[in-house]
């Protein structure tokens, strides 16, 4: 009987610390991604195709602001997982940028690509950008440039009102509004809150998991 007790108490210790902790016994895998968290498919989603991996094996650090590094190669590999040409920018010489050398080990073809297809830099531009945290703006205007690449409808979000966003002034490029009307009426991203979009809030790895997984739905 005694040893009966000892079991249900041990059980109910690790039930509870799994409860606790919150994140332990979540289906991701990761300790700081809980089952219920909104981020939670999406997390599921990169991981599982390979897109954005965790940090560690156990960690995903889904409120970390993320790089264009970051962006540019999660971009390549679902490109790449959708069977999109990947190959234009093979031939293309970005040792001509300023930072080039700065970009890390393994995103050398996705920069290439990036930069072959026009999705960056802008026009006359000196520099890649490879370590700079990304905004939302500059993700969502990203993104917006990226359908029209590959043919995903750009006019979903035309009649989308995003002047219901108290901080939709906010928005620093003419080329935002479109794409943030188009990425709205979409559903590839929500605002922060019902009365907020953020555009130049910085964009987080949950938000990259979350927006991945909504792109490919279109």
């Amino acid at each position: 009987m005694k040893m009966k007790r000892k079991i249900c108490l041990i059980t109910a210790v690790c039930l509870a610390f799994c409860f606790i902790g919150g994140r332990a016994c979540a289906a991701s895998g990761f300790d700081d991604v809980g089952e219920n968290d909104w981020f939670s498919r999406g997390v599921e989603y990169v991981t599982t195709n390979g897109l954005v991996p965790g940090v560690t094996d156990t960690v995903f650090e889904p409120a970390t602001a993320i790089d264009r590094t970051m962006v540019i190669t999660a971009l390549h590999k679902y490109s790449e997982m959708k069977g999109c040409d990947v190959s234009v920018g093979l031939d293309t010489n970005i040792l001509s940028y300023d930072d080039a050398f700065d970009i890390r080990e393994g995103a050398h073809a996705a920069f290439q690509w990036a930069c072959g297809s026009g999705l960056i830099p802008d026009e006359g531009a000196t520099s890649l950008g490879a370590n700079e945290i990304m905004s939302r703006e500059e993700m969502v205007i990203l993104l917006y440039d990226y359908a029209v690449l590959y043919g995903i409808n750009p006019t979903a979000g035309e009649s989308t009102n995003i002047l219901s966003y108290t901080d939709v002034f906010g928005i620093a490029q003419d080329q935002g509004y479109s794409a943030f009307q188009w990425a709205c009426g979409a559903g590839i991203i929500a605002g922060t809150s019902a009365s907020t979009i953020d555009p130049a809030g910085r964009m987080t790895r949950a938000q990259l998991a979350t927006v991945l997984m909504n792109l490919s739905a279109q």
